[in-house]
């Protein structure tokens, strides 16, 4: 294997199958072993997710006080804001509580901070602003807030006449672990003090918890204005907002997404209608890739080049010109991809690029010139090329605004962390972070987290690696195998799709597809013959794929439905 070529390592069974289990095939029990999934009720359980099986908000850490204070403004009827971040989650938060409040005869207002002038989180100068207009007794934070220290302080002073509930799911700070105020009310998993069985619900996800902990507790005269599908029927939002915040596709959030997906096929909400139609998105069998390649760009597209509150305004069910608003996100979408490209391409292009990230094993720069609202994808790329983490800052009046993203090997979080004491706003999670800074601090915070990553990372994890399942002979493929496999959607992060590896493969015909950009491949194994697709391959790939060669094979499994015509296909991930 030359160096250009990427290491394949089989993934190893977290718990080792039951031998004596038959019901399913050998192939599905070791996949669901690498999952960690192993006896007959927890595979049950995963192929057949129920949404009995969610866990009680109750569990989460200060609902019952949050409750509690949001039936006080009710009664009280005071005016309500719903504060959102401006990304997809945060979008999807702030329309899911907009519409149950709606309901409930209330007319919140909704404000989503500008990416560019405001940054990430509730600050302290909004909410005097706020304080000092006397106009709301209440503000809700959807996907923020937990972070918000100064705040948090103001909030419990003399000073502010108003209170705070915080519904949000990223990593708390240890200063806000000691901090508690029922004038402040946060609902996160991830305190310290939280006994929910599941951390990593999405901001949308901990969002609706709350909503449905409070229409639980409803009278009955309130509960007239309720569907009895209500609550189920929120779930194609929720599973929208989990895919496209990349959370882990395991225990309640398989649930959520895999009766999201469902319930999106005859969705409710008017906005996801037109944007679905519009992005010629089918609506059955709707999988996690339209949710997360599809629908989430668009609605993060917005707020990433202008304002999120087009994206707010579609999913909110007060008949606005949902249309035209949807067309906007596909202009928006599309001049955001031609922006991350310029920029990508600038670094690319700088003179020893590779040389300078294999020694600092990290990419790290600034611009004046860049769009921040971008950045984070743009280090997505940087980080699937090289394999390192990255961090991308735009510079304005002395300020830099950073996004980083990481690679499975560093977390990114936990090593900023300690760098922290650089930074005037930090927040995150192990793959991703956003940072806000001074310029002045800029060349002594790059310096000591290039030294944080030349110690942590090695050579070997600069590689590139392709995880696979399995070894599997053609022989061992069938209808049947496709039908179980297909029992372990939705994939996504912690659930991938499964990837096997078949060897002594022998190149019967390579034929181009129309554009010219992807390959068709007859490969034969022993007796049997396999049609295979590769999609964009590179100079080594086609250099591998001469007629009579053999070759060893990554690859996944798709049926293909053609005028009639069933037949399985390989869709290659990389050969040698």
């Amino acid at each position: 294997m030359n160096s250009l070529c990427p290491v394949w390592v089989k993934r190893k069974a977290i718990k080792e199958p039951d031998p004596n289990l038959s019901k399913y095939s050998a192939v599905l029990y070791e996949i669901l072993a690498h999952r960690g999934i192993t006896g007959n009720d927890k595979i049950e359980a995963f192929i057949r997710p129920t949404l009995k099986k969610l866990h009680s908000p109750q569990k989460l850490p200060n609902i019952k006080a949050a409750t509690d204070r949001l039936f006080k403004a009710l009664q009280k009827k005071e005016n309500i804001l719903i504060f959102g971040d401006y990304d997809a989650d945060g979008i999807i938060s702030s329309a899911l509580l907009y519409n149950f409040l709606k309901k409930l005869d209330v007319e919140p207002d909704i404000h989503i901070p500008s990416r560019f002038e405001d940054g990430y989180d509730i600050n302290l100068e909004f909410v005097k602003k706020i304080n000092r207009q006397k106009k709301y007794g209440l503000i809700i934070c959807v996907d923020c807030g937990t972070n918000s220290m100064p705040v948090m302080q103001f909030v419990n002073s003399d000073q502010c006449n108003l209170d705070i509930i915080v519904c949000d799911h990223h990593q708390p700070s240890n200063e806000v672990e000691n901090f508690y105020s029922d004038r402040y009310i946060i609902i996160n998993p991830k305190l310290r003090e939280s006994i929910y069985p599941f951390k990593d619900l999405s901001g949308a996800g901990v969002t609706f918890k709350f909503i449905v902990n409070i229409l639980r507790q409803l009278g009955d005269k309130p509960k007239e204005n309720f569907d009895p599908r209500y609550l189920t029927n929120l779930l194609d939002l929720v599973a929208i907002s989990t895919v496209v915040d990349v959370m882990p596709l395991i225990d309640e959030n398989r649930i959520i997404v895999k009766k999201g997906l469902k319930v999106m096929e005859k969705t409710t909400h008017p906005g996801l209608q037109i944007l679905l139609q519009e992005t010629s998105c089918r609506q059955s069998n709707l999988t996690t890739y339209d949710l997360g390649f599809i629908i989430g760009p668009r609605l993060n597209a917005a707020g990433r080049l202008k304002s999120a509150q087009d994206s707010v305004d579609i999913l909110k069910c007060d008949g606005c010109d949902i249309e035209n608003k949807v067309k906007n996100l596909e202009k928006f979408n599309q001049k955001r991809k031609d922006v991350q490209e310029e920029i990508l391409n600038q670094i690319l292009e700088q003179k020893n690029i590779e040389k300078k990230i294999h020694s600092q094993k990290t990419l790290i720069e600034k611009s004046t010139s860049w769009n921040e609202g971008v950045l984070g994808i743009v280090a997505s790329s940087i980080v699937k090329r090289y394999n390192v983490p990255a961090l991308l800052f735009k510079e304005k009046d002395g300020i830099l605004k950073g996004s980083g993203r990481s690679t499975d090997n560093f977390d990114l979080y936990f090593h900023l962390s300690s760098l922290r004491h650089y930074f005037k706003k930090f927040g995150g999670h192990q793959q991703a972070c956003g940072i806000t800074m001074e310029i002045e601090k800029y060349q002594a915070f790059k310096k000591d987290y290039i030294k944080l990553t030349s110690s942590s990372i090695s050579d070997s994890q600069l590689k590139k690696t392709i995880k696979y399942d399995m070894d599997l002979d053609y022989s061992q493929i069938d209808e049947n195998l496709l039908q179980q496999l297909s029992w372990l959607e939705p994939h996504g992060r912690e659930n991938p799709r499964p990837v096997f590896k078949s060897s002594n493969c022998k190149v019967i015909k390579v034929d181009q597809l129309k554009d010219g950009r992807h390959l068709k491949i007859k490969l034969k194994q022993g007796k049997t013959n396999m049609e295979a697709l590769f999609f964009n391959p590179d100079s080594r790939i086609k250099d591998s794929l001469s007629a009579e060669k053999v070759i060893d094979i990554l690859y996944q499994l798709q049926l293909n439905e053609w005028n009639g015509r069933r037949t399985i296909q390989l869709v290659l991930i990389d050969v040698f």
